[in-house]
């Protein structure tokens, strides 16, 4: 009896620990922003002018995002396709920012570093793509 009532009690703790480890806490855009240019300059070696430039550049898209991120609780159909294209459009801006931004060398680790991302993300999801409840696409039918 008493193991049981310990093994029940363990269960429980470590469930609710589990739960909290899963939490992250909601950073803002200026905070995303942040902590964006700072792995950009450790990773790309900025200078103190593209620090600047890509900060500004970051926090810009950072703040977009975030709208787009509370609009999407509420997208519904055409809506939606609206609004994919809106998040491609403004991921396509804010490469050609960087781009421009960025010396050659640079910008290619970084696309390189954003499609590791990607592939990282998409294997977290088990690999189903852009939908994690394993049906396709309408690209993929």
């Amino acid at each position: 009896m008493k193991k049981t009532i310990i093994i029940a009690a363990l269960t429980i703790l470590t469930s609710a620990a589990y739960a909290q480890d899963k939490e992250k806490p909601q950073r803002t855009p200026a905070e995303r922003a942040q902590i964006r240019t700072e792995r950009m300059t450790k990773d790309l070696g900025l200078t103190p002018e593209q620090i600047t430039k890509v900060e500004a550049i970051n926090r810009k898209y950072a703040e977009q995002a975030e709208g787009m991120r509370t609009a999407r609780e509420q997208e519904a159909g055409p809506a939606r396709k609206a609004a994919q294209e809106k998040r491609k459009a403004m991921r396509d801006a804010h490469e050609a920012e960087m781009k421009a931004v960025l010396s050659t060398e640079q910008f290619a680790t970084w696309k390189k570093q954003q499609e590791e991302m990607k592939a990282k993300h998409m294997d977290r999801r088990g690999g189903k793509g852009p939908r994690s409840n394993g049906r396709p696409t309408k690209s993929e039918q």
